[in-house]
């Protein structure tokens, strides 16, 4: 940009005319439009006058130095150079997410904190008891009975029993199974008197193969396989259906010696067959309970068919569901959760204390609804692990994920946790646009376009500053020359003197 061209666009971003800078400059308006369509240049005297109209220095009307920056500009400078070393010095890829996602465009927010009473009944839960929806969503888990269907799960219990684990290492299983798979996966429970539940935590479990006879050897190393063992469950069938014969059950200590053993024949006596919800209560002595199987007494051993039966279960499943959201998602690239979760189980025992388990590893669920998909399906929703840490926490997932996340959002449903007792506080659910790898290349191509125009004006001083050599270079020499010339000069003038 000319000088000409510079003073028309200062005269014009200051709302003058040509007629109104030439009368603060007292010259003619032909004056300034010889400057601006480049016929004429300022005179010198006229150049600090205009610098100081226009308020910037000779140096940025030359076009010498780079204009200054406005103080707003200046703040979002600061702003992006702060930002930026708060993204480059994050503790972790989430962190620096946040950082980039923090001031990204919402497509939508349920902010629960300011919700009005109306709109939070747009969400309903299902297996929690809300506790508080004051300043955000405070909620905790409830056990729900979920239907299960039909079910194939025999379990074979030998109840009533009353002996020390102390010394126990090993449990030996002699078994055969007949069933539609090649491969089964036999599962073991224990009951103790300090917890009478058949806890999924509380189990030992392995596979093995399709009918033969085999002795299953039982490593126990399990944490909880200690006090009095008061109840062991076998069920030979985590998945699929069958026959099994157990024909004996053995505990062994470290040294090789049978602390307990169970053999079939014995046992065959004292078997009870009971519904999948019947309590084992009032046994005092060992006996074996069957439930969800159908014994079969003309065979050897505890043989037994599996019964398929209908049941309800009591789970752990709290869900919040909203199903009219109504959202266009298509520019949704990240959803943003902002969630406190701690976990708990009144029904555990005190080795499970959250003060102690401070950082567990929780999976959340997002299931969503889309036109045509009339269910939440494990094809549309969006899986996260986190720390359930007690502490308020910002959870961001990416949509790009999901091939099925597009269209019209038509039901939304947060499951927090899976298979846990949990409280939580939800104060925040956004849709966000953009993703962090866009903005930080287009932050970077700015700042490497930065440094290139630097370098070029760079090279461009460098070469003013060979030309002002060369120029000084000539300068010298004609100087030296001149010096030449007067010295000739005065030894000419001093031969005519000599002469005279």
């Amino acid at each position: 940009m000319n000088i000409g061209e510079k003073i028309c666009a200062l005269r014009k971003e200051r709302g003058m005319t040509q007629e109104m800078l030439a009368e603060q400059l007292v010259i003619s308006a032909q004056a300034i439009s010889k400057w601006e369509r480049g016929v004429a240049n300022p005179d010198l005297e006229q150049i600090p006058r205009l610098a100081k109209l226009f308020g910037i220095s000779t140096d940025e009307l030359l076009g010498l130095s780079a204009p200054k920056a406005t103080e707003g500009e200046l703040e979002r400078r600061v702003a992006s150079l702060e930002r930026l070393l708060e993204m480059l010095t994050a503790k972790d890829e989430g962190a620096s997410k946040e950082i980039m996602l923090r001031e990204a465009p919402r497509v939508a927010s349920f902010d629960f904190s300011k919700m009005s009473a109306e709109d939070k009944k747009k969400w309903k839960p299902d297996g929690l008891h809300i506790m508080d929806d004051k300043g955000a969503l405070c909620m905790k888990a409830v056990p729900v009975e979920r239907k299960v269907g039909e079910i194939v799960d025999p379990q074979c219990i030998i109840a009533g029993l009353s002996i020390g684990l102390d010394r126990v290492s090993r449990i030996l299983i002699k078994l055969s199974t007949t069933g539609n798979r090649n491969h089964h996966a036999l599962q073991v429970f224990f009951t103790t008197r300090e917890n009478a539940n058949w806890d999924e935590y509380k189990s030992i479990r392995t596979a093995y193969p399709n009918g033969n006879k085999m002795t299953l050897d039982l490593a126990v190393n399990h944490p909880l396989f200690c006090g009095i063992l008061t109840g062991l469950r076998i069920d030979p069938f985590a998945d699929g259906h069958g026959r099994t014969e157990i024909e004996s059950v053995m505990l062994i200590s470290p040294q090789g010696e049978v602390m307990y053993e169970m053999q079939a024949d014995a046992y065959k006596e004292k078997i009870v067959c009971k519904e999948n919800d019947d309590k084992l209560e009032g046994i005092k002595e060992p006996t074996i309970v069957l439930k969800n199987a159908k014994l079969c007494p003309e065979l050897p051993g505890i043989t037994f068919l599996s019964d398929p039966v209908k049941a309800m279960r009591q789970v752990w499943d709290p869900m919040l569901v909203c199903d009219d959201p109504d959202l266009n998602i298509d520019r949704a690239r990240y959803i943003h959760l902002r969630i406190k979760t701690a976990l708990f189980d009144q029904n555990r025992q005190p080795w499970y204390d959250m003060n102690a388990n401070a950082h567990i590893n929780a999976e959340m669920k997002l299931y969503f609804k889309t036109p045509g998909c009339e269910d939440y399906t494990e094809q549309h929703h969006f899986s996260v692990h986190y720390l359930a840490t007690g502490q308020m926490q910002d959870i961001y997932i990416d949509t790009s994920n999901n091939g099925f996340w597009h269209g019209t959002l038509t039901g939304l449903r947060l499951d927090p946790i899976e298979g846990q007792g949990a409280s939580f506080e939800l104060e925040q659910i956004e849709l966000l646009e953009g993703t962090p790898k866009i903005k930080m290349s287009g932050f970077m191509s700015s700042l490497e376009e930065k440094i290139r125009k630097l370098e070029q004006d760079m090279d461009d001083l460098r070469c003013e500053m060979d030309e002002l050599s060369c120029v000084r270079d000539d300068c010298e020499d004609a100087c030296d020359e001149l010096e030449g010339r007067l010295e000739e000069l005065e030894s000419r003038l001093d031969e005519l003197e000599d002469k005279d």
